[in-house]
């Protein structure tokens, strides 16, 4: 007699939580397409908050494609935690794609749940930097063949962009020449994107101002 036990992934991330590490407090949702400003933030903290807390060993944190923490217990913060008390998360200005992944077990053991995938920008108001006059298009929105990059500004001009997945993977990264539009063949990435109903693109500028949308496909 032969039993097959079949283990359902019935569990996910549902959000995420910005937290102040100062005071322990949740600052709220963290909304994907956010703009975190330091000048007006106290240290901070991200927690990735789940449906069924007690179907999950562990979390993953991915960030810019990059593994930063594994959290093993509840609340799973990516900074992690002594119980209440919230260890900062030093983020640096610049353009985030931010994934958390949930496991059965600890150490990213047993079944995979659902992860959660959002974007958001990080800035200093504090810097000196004239962002009054920079205008920074993609479109259309949603994209078939072509999408195209537009920035409009007196002396900035596009130098790099990036297309990634709906999970933040980079599938291509382009230096160019600095110039205020760019065209982009979307053809080549249509297998490679799949099913998916969104990716992201991101924009850098000459003068070191990124930015990343979320762009649909029709």
């Amino acid at each position: 007699l032969s039993v097959d036990i079949i283990l359902e992934n019935n569990f996910s991330v549902t959000d995420f939580e910005l937290l102040d590490a100062q005071n322990d407090v949740s600052l709220g949702t963290l909304a994907s397409g956010a703009i975190l400003d330091l000048a007006s933030l106290p240290e901070i903290s991200i927690a990735a908050m789940v449906d069924d807390p007690e179907d999950v060993g562990s979390v993953e944190f991915i960030l810019n494609d990059e593994r930063v923490a594994i959290e093993n217990s509840a609340p799973y913060a990516l900074g992690g935690n002594s119980g209440n008390d919230y260890r900062a998360y030093p983020l640096e200005v610049g353009t985030y794609v931010l994934t958390a992944i949930p496991y059965s077990a600890k150490m990213l053991k047993g079944v995979q749940g659902d992860g959660l995938t959002i974007f958001f920008d990080v800035i200093d108001s504090r810097e000196d930097v004239d962002t009054e006059n920079m205008q920074l298009i993609a479109y259309p929105n949603p994209v078939m063949t072509e999408l195209n990059l537009s920035m409009d500004h007196p002396t900035a001009r596009i130098s790099y962009y990036a297309i990634m997945d709906n999970v933040g993977r980079t599938l291509n990264e382009t230096y160019v020449e600095p110039q205020s539009k760019v065209n982009i063949d979307m053809l080549p990435y249509q297998s490679r994107l799949g099913s998916a109903k969104i990716f992201y693109v991101k924009v850098v500028s000459d003068q070191g101002k990124a930015r990343t949308f979320p762009i649909k496909r029709e």
